[in-house]
């Protein structure tokens, strides 16, 4: 059985993307999980979240998307927001 998903976990995967911490020769074993995580976290919180798969490393990997949809009032379009 696989632990759940935690922040100390998306924080293995994070940290050298941001260059926190050294990049590991591989990515984490439970990096899909985090990134179904955070869609599921995002779509709760409102935002309309998917993904976009790129090739690295010979490997198809995912950056997250979400936009917040605005309500109009401001005159101001949604925003896109990456994360990844």
């Amino acid at each position: 059985m696989q632990e759940p998903v935690s922040a100390s976990s998306i924080d293995v995967v994070a940290r050298p993307a941001h260059g926190l911490a050294a990049l590991a020769p591989q990515l984490a074993p439970d990096n899909a999980r985090a990134v179904d995580a955070l869609l599921a976290e995002l779509r709760e919180l409102g935002y309309v979240a998917s993904t976009h798969g790129f090739a690295f490393g010979g490997r198809i990997l995912r950056n997250v998307l979400a936009g917040l949809p605005g309500s109009g009032e401001l005159g101001v379009d949604a925003d896109l927001i990456v994360v990844g």
